[in-house]
């Protein structure tokens, strides 16, 4: 998230570890038009790094809302205050340490989940997903909780196609987690 470059041309030349070819190309390309995520001053993107709670927090949130300006302590601030207000279940809103802890896959399905409206936890918030078809399986054509694997942590690729996924699945608008 830190280490901002410019808007691409094309793929081709948008960041040097993601040749045209890559799997996750063009979903990158549309993170960067669209907000969601930058690259590295260096040139890269960084697709297989995995992602922080507060990282995929901050790429959810950009899709769906401007940016949230202002001076704060911590870049991460106005997005963990607004998953407070929003009763969304993250674990960095009151221990800082925890926002740069890697985020499974689980966690970001109970953090979709609820903002999409619903109190799921655990294995009920993967299968929320799937069932809603806001998330797929890691393996291809096969859409479960097992294939989701709920453990592996998120990479940065993940991330941003799992993000283009869900806006172009029905998540329009943030909601509130019901308590």
């Amino acid at each position: 998230m830190h280490g901002p470059t410019a808007a691409p041309d094309s793929v081709e030349n948008m960041f040097s570890d993601v040749p045209p070819e890559h799997w996750a190309a063009g979903t990158i390309a549309w993170a960067v038009e669209h907000g969601v995520a930058k690259g590295y001053d260096d040139g890269t993107f960084r697709p297989n790094d995995t992602v922080t709670e507060a990282e995929f927090l901050a790429m959810l949130i950009n899709a769906h809302r401007p940016p949230m300006p202002g001076k704060y302590q911590h870049w991460a601030d106005p997005y963990y205050a607004f998953a407070e207000e929003m009763n969304w279940p993250v674990e960095g809103a009151h221990e800082i340490i925890k926002r740069s802890v890697e985020i499974p896959r689980v966690r970001v399905a109970e953090i979709v989940a609820a903002a999409d409206g619903v109190n799921d936890r655990g294995d009920d918030a993967i299968r929320y997903l799937i069932r809603k078809g806001l998330a797929k399986g890691k393996k291809p054509g096969e859409a479960s909780v097992e294939s989701f694997a709920g453990d592996d942590l998120l990479t940065r690729a993940e991330a941003v196609a799992f993000i283009r996924n869900l806006k172009e699945s029905g998540l329009k608008v943030l909601k509130a987690r019901p308590n």
